[in-house]
């Protein structure tokens, strides 16, 4: 047998009960590891394995990629997911904004909303560059609709959904459909047709209990939002029979909304329990910058051991969670640092960051193109390379333990647009990663039971 070695990407930490974990971010397996292990593992990540003399130890730690071969160098293997990820021909992935109006005020929002619609001659270009590039080698189509919020634009977006369906289903190509809407006007007729045009997969958000909800995300002209995005999700639980569909129900959480969490989640789990289609999604309340969340920057939650905590609770509730146990690498929700990932707003232009879209400084760079008349993206090469291709050495990703987690990707914005000398997201990606640990551990133990 060749030498062994620790694998570089064990992630150790300590659970609840201060038992030792280690937790590997490239295979994803976690372990409990008594006080004379963790010691080794945390002196000895990444050199050779001495001084071990239980060969099933040593298996079983093989096994889950604990320990490798010392001549595999298993950065080789996050390099070949990058590859196939950011620069595969496979899918097109897009991001479609076709307004940024909003009709809801949200404390915290980021965005400036200008009340632009996309007419019905930005539809067109649109469709007709996605009916050429299916034309291609491309398997799949991803699209997601995102605002403003989308769905004051849902008559258009039905029919653009129908048209890439059959587009699709006339080139043999997937394709499937997500929405990021605030839930107001989802009303069962809407989701009816979305549904039957593809659009399977939604995130909600509905922050807790009314009274946090209705402060924190007031509709404009309606004083109690809270009850018709209810309504809505009710009569869409009781009255569609087909599992095809995922909705994620995100819930906000500021400082003072912690407190009425578990109010809402009992809520939650009484009307939609028996409902796997339907999760739970609790997040902190961030600061993503823009005018508005100044004002507000008593909410911020950055405690990561409260959110630890609650995802603790709902798995002691048995409550259905949206499915954080296998930690998602962040390049999966992201379309900026992708080959074929583009975002197109109203006017036909094509932008790489979403948050970006709406930041006036930072409008310039993150414009990359745009779409002419004829359906043709018209790029500039040099700008888009500019912002995909990655820094890997200059935050030393590559011995990073959490590189098989943002497989060096970073954030376009941060690392790119905004040129951070450092990770941007070493900090908060520890925390998640070591919470995902635990919350394995957690149900593993549950289960055993």
């Amino acid at each position: 047998m060749e030498q062994l070695k620790f694998s570089k990407y064990n992630l150790l930490c300590q659970d609840e009960n201060n038992e030792y974990l280690v937790y590997n971010t490239l295979t994803d397996h976690v372990q409990t590891l008594d006080e004379k292990d963790y010691l080794l593992f945390r002196n000895n990540n990444g050199e050779r394995l001495c001084g071990i003399e239980s060969a099933a130890k040593i298996e079983g730690w093989s096994a889950a990629g604990f320990v490798v071969d010392e001549g595999y160098e298993e950065w080789r293997k996050v390099e070949y997911e990058y590859g196939n990820i950011a620069y595969g021909d496979e899918e097109l992935q897009l991001t479609i904004l076709t307004t940024n109006a909003c009709n809801f005020d949200c404390i915290y929002c980021y965005q400036k909303h200008l009340n632009s619609f996309m007419d019905s001659e930005g539809k067109e270009k649109i469709l007709k560059y996605i009916g050429g590039k299916l034309k291609r080698n491309y398997k799949k189509l991803y699209v997601s609709w995102f605002g403003g919020e989308p769905l004051l634009t849902k008559k258009l977006i039905i029919e653009m959904s129908k048209e890439m369906k059959r587009m699709a289903r006339e080139n043999k190509v997937a394709y499937y459909s997500q929405m990021t809407t605030n839930g107001y006007e989802l009303d069962l007729d809407t989701f009816t047709e979305l549904i039957e045009a593809n659009v399977l997969s939604y995130s909600i958000t509905l922050d807790g209990v009314k009274e946090i909800h209705n402060k924190q995300r007031p509709h404009k002209n309606d004083n109690d939002s809270y009850e018709t995005i209810m309504r809505n999700l009710t009569d869409i639980s009781k009255n569609v029979t087909t599992g095809r569909f995922s909705i994620d129900v995100r819930v906000n959480l500021s400082l003072q909304g912690v407190e009425h969490f578990f109010e809402f989640a009992n809520e939650f789990k009484k009307l939609f329990g028996n409902d796997k289609r339907f999760h739970l999604v609790p997040e902190p309340v961030k600061d993503w910058a823009g005018p508005r969340i100044d004002l507000v920057k008593d909410r911020v939650l950055t405690n990561a051991g409260v959110i630890y905590s609650l995802y603790e609770q709902l798995e002691n509730m048995k409550a259905d969670v949206t499915n954080f146990y296998n930690f998602q690498r962040i390049s999966h929700i992201c379309v900026a640092p992708l080959k074929n990932g583009y975002i197109l707003d109203w006017n036909g232009n094509v932008h790489k960051c979403g948050m970006d879209v709406f930041r006036d400084e930072f409008y310039e760079k993150n414009v990359i193109g745009k779409i002419d008349n004829y359906g043709k993206m018209e790029i500039d090469e040099h700008k888009e390379l500019g912002l995909i291709t990655r820094d890997i050495e200059k935050y030393h990703c590559m011995d990073c333990v959490l590189y098989p987690k943002c497989l060096g990707i970073h954030c376009v914005h941060a690392t790119r647009i905004v040129n951070s000398p450092e990770c941007p997201f070493y900090d908060e990606l520890y925390e998640f990663a070591a919470m995902s640990a635990k919350l394995k551990t957690l149900r593993m133990r549950r289960k055993e039971k």
